[in-house]
């Protein structure tokens, strides 16, 4: 072994160049691999910080309604209370109600919070956020209570006992602090840093079951099938929404399932719950398991393209190791040694090249994280990430150095010392076909760069239907109440203000309202799921929106109040060759309303 050691450095000093060549190539590679893989595996890892995490489902729900369909996570308020009854698989559940943002205060202290959530009293019995002070049993049990993030009692509290302190809601409310649980952590599909009780709104007991606004999860027992808990789910919807429609739309649930009308309930563990896309509506933004396939494709690529240089460079210097390994085999030493040596001489250039990526991965990382928009951080002691290091170490020594050792120790040494080396047809396809590998695999990863490059760029500068040049957003004007339009009249006297406008939706991803629509004002079986939002006449305007046909809201007319502005999407699903005043209507809680067009 220190024979082998020796002749490894010696070589190494004599060929400095190429050493350095080998080594900074595979760091490099192993660098960008490490960097990769941290954030695959941040991405697999969402929601798996939750003790029961295996037992954990969120209910969602399909719906269809005339060729417009889709799944989402809002579920109407009665459905965890009849999980819990009807179902025996359920040992708990959890809604949560989100009403938005608050501006919440402290004394003399205030800060606009967007991170708060309303949720039933069982949600410390379903999700392992610790409490570390308090009662998670007791924290949400009575209205006008709240539990708060440990950030967030330092935030407002510093070194105080935040227990029984009250914080103020929009103004208006009083929350009694109840509660603190350490922060959640940062690889989770929700991030609530107040989380107060659902009993302080009327909405907790509603048993309304064509309203769907409550996140609904489920701990299931322990011997639970989820299998099985699916198999009968479909049956609520015949059961308890069925009833209500045929009540409220004058017609059988049949006749409304040959209109085309469908909706189903299904049930999903929390640990998919980040990487399906598909299902909108969550807390937070969500991955795509796609994107977590491609990166970990593109990480191998990198590692096999460093591999792959590694044995070119290898085999491209044979000549210089030749004549030593003549030598060596005409002194008895056996092709299996010389194989072995060369392979504990690629192990140490990988080790090498390891501690050099780390070093690169650990200045690198920020700049990752900027990136990526994550805190990925590396547990040096962490098992899992030794064990997979080891891997990574003995799979490239493997591949980097297998075929220059076979290569190296196969010569005749007698071919060698005569100078008669030829290095076969055979050797010479086989480099042939990993430079052009190389090159392949080079070309794949840079057109991938230049077309995401481009996606990008079209994403950046696609026409958004709205001038979003020049437009600025002041949040929270409602708080100001009387005050409200002398803040507007001011902001007018200022002559750098064009136009202006106040609604509490905006036209990118916002919190928005969705609802079923009946075409002609009539409510008949065939709904359409619309998102609907409430402006003032200056909107359109202030937007820079174009008219298509027809005008905006003007207050010239007192029958605008009864109007609507549709886009040419919501005209083409609606199917009229000529929208302008045509009716459809729509339902506010169990009551029709019609709207004109």
């Amino acid at each position: 072994m220190l024979s082998f050691l020796k002749l490894f450095f010696r070589n190494a000093l004599r060929n400095r160049t190429f050493t350095i060549l080998n080594i900074l190539g595979l760091a490099t590679g192993m660098a960008v691999f490490i960097l990769i893989m941290l954030w695959v595996r941040d991405e697999m890892s969402y929601d798996k910080y939750n003790v029961n995490a295996d037992r954990i489902y969120r209910m969602n729900m399909f719906f269809r309604a005339n060729g417009t369909e889709g799944t989402t996570p809002f579920c109407p308020a009665p459905l965890a209370a009849t999980m819990l009854k009807d179902y025996p698989e359920v040992e708990k559940a959890v809604r949560f109600r989100s009403y938005g943002h608050s501006i919440v205060k402290y004394k003399n202290v205030s800060y606009t919070e967007y991170n708060i959530i309303y949720a039933d009293s069982t949600v410390f019995g379903v999700f392992t956020i610790p409490v570390i002070m308090g009662n998670p049993e007791k924290a949400l049990t009575v209205p006008n209570t709240v539990a708060i993030s440990e950030s967030t009692a330092k935030k407002y509290f510093g070194d105080e006992n935040p227990l029984d302190k009250i914080l103020k809601f929009n103004n208006e409310t009083d929350f009694r602090v109840t509660a603190v649980y350490r922060d959640i952590p940062e690889a989770s599909h929700f991030h609530f840093k107040f989380i107060a009780s659902l009993y302080s709104r009327r909405e907790y007991r509603e048993d309304m079951w064509l309203n769907n606004n409550f996140h609904t999860y489920l701990l299931l027992k322990k011997n639970a099938d989820p299998e099985q808990l699916a198999g009968k789910i479909p049956d609520l919807v015949n059961r308890y929404m069925a009833p209500q429609a045929e009540k409220i739309l004058g017609t059988s649930w049949d006749n409304l399932l040959k209109q085309g009308l469908f909706s189903n309930f299904s049930i999903q563990n929390v640990t998919d719950i980040h990487l399906n896309p598909s299902i909108s509506g969550g807390f937070d933004e969500v991955g795509d398991i796609k994107y977590v396939y491609i990166f970990t494709l593109i990480a191998l690529f990198i590692i096999l393209l460093a591999c792959i240089n590694f044995i070119n460079l290898s085999t491209a210097r044979s000549s210089i190791r030749l004549k030593d390994v003549g030598v060596r085999k005409v002194f008895g030493v056996q092709r299996s040694v010389l194989s072995i040596q060369f392979m504990l001489e690629s192990l140490l250039t990988v080790v090498a090249a390891y501690i050099i990526a780390m070093v690169i991965t650990e200045i690198s990382l920020p700049l990752f994280n900027s990136l990526t928009e994550k805190s990925l951080s590396i547990d040096y002691f962490d098992p899992k990430f030794i064990a997979g290091m080891l891997g990574m170490i003995l799979a490239v020594s493997i591949l980097a150095g297998g075929y220059p050792s076979v290569f190296l120790s196969s010569f005749r040494p007698i071919s060698v010392l005569k100078g008669e080396m030829v290095a076969g047809k055979r050797r010479s396809a086989f480099r042939s076909i990993l430079v052009v590998s190389q090159f392949v695999i080079s070309l794949i990863l840079l057109s991938s760069v230049l077309v995401l490059g481009k996606q990008m760029r079209f994403i950046q500068s696609r026409n958004l239907g709205y001038d979003k040049e020049q437009l600025l957003i002041v949040g929270n004007t409602n708080l100001l109440g009387k005050n409200l339009n002398n803040f507007r009249n001011e902001l007018r006297s200022n002559p750098q203000i064009i136009s202006m406008t106040q609604s509490g939706f905006l036209p990118s991803p916002s919190s928005r309202n969705n609802g079923s629509v009946w075409r002609d004002g009539i409510l008949t079986s065939e709904p359409l799921i619309f998102t609907h939002f409430f402006v003032d006449t200056a909107y359109l305007k202030t937007f820079g929106m174009k008219m298509v046909k027809g005008r905006g809201f003007s207050r010239d007319f007192s029958t605008d109040s009864a109007a609507v502005v549709i886009n040419e999407a919501a005209v083409k699903l609606l199917g009229w060759d000529d929208p302008i005043g045509k009716k459809f209507g729509t339902l506010v809680g169990a009551e029709f309303n019609g709207k004109n067009a």
